[in-house]
């Protein structure tokens, strides 16, 4: 694929992700992309928590791969609220996912091909009944794990029911545990707001339970994006 096809595929990409209702999302979500000439990158950006993922992006007689699946994440969050956390995490894995599969429907690719170090296939430990195989694989660079994606219809449509499952149950969470974390019930309280969620801003630093009021009243699940 050339370098103005792959433009095009990936301009469409970031445009897509622009389109991702917000009120369906616990969060909102940035896609920005860099072409090479052996490669491409996407990073798709959660707004809120700053978490990114970093995707390397090479296209191959019609196929897709993708050799890097680069998680970048927030410590002080990760102590702060387990909870909103962890729910952040699965869901910008879970919209990754998504990208993955729309990018491999806007150049035809039947399956994609995860070849991934140890540490990055392991961000995908829970998502493992989506993939056909998983194997070790020798390669210049060392020992990758090898994860094929198929992309046919009925593997995406079991994808989008199994993660509307998964998404619907972070919702619920999310829900309940306000009740035990401030942070949560802050957050809820201008969700689905795209401002950055500052944990060193003497309001969130002041947060106690009995400042934030009546608990907010969560929307009900919707299907994922």
């Amino acid at each position: 694929m050339n370098c103005i096809n792959r433009q095009t595929t990936l301009k469409t990409l970031q445009e897509y992700v622009a389109s991702w209702p917000e009120s369906k999302l616990l969060f909102s979500y940035k896609l920005a992309y860099q072409i090479n000439l052996s490669h491409s990158t996407l990073l798709l950006e959660q707004k809120q928590t700053q978490f990114s993922l970093r995707l390397g992006v090479n296209f191959i007689s019609g196929y897709l791969q993708i050799n890097t699946f680069d998680l970048k994440t927030d410590e002080p969050l990760e102590n702060r609220c387990p909870p909103l956390y962890d729910a952040a995490l699965v869901e910008l894995v879970v919209q990754a996912l998504e990208v993955i599969y729309q990018c491999a429907e806007l150049i035809n690719s039947p399956k994609v091909s995860l070849l991934l170090t140890r540490e990055q296939a392991e961000h995908l430990n829970l998502f493992g009944d989506f993939f056909s195989s998983v194997s070790s694989q020798m390669t210049v660079l060392g020992k990758r794990t090898l994860l094929e994606l198929p992309t046919w219809d009925s593997y995406y449509q079991y994808f989008k029911t199994e993660t509307e499952a998964i998404l619907a149950h972070l919702r619920q969470t999310i829900w309940r545990e306000q009740r035990v974390e401030p942070l949560i019930r802050q957050y809820l309280k201008s969700w689905p707001s795209s401002n950055r969620l500052d944990l060193g801003s003497p309001l969130m630093a002041s947060l106690a339970p009995e400042k934030l009021g009546k608990l907010i009243k969560f929307p009900p699940p919707k299907q994922a994006i």
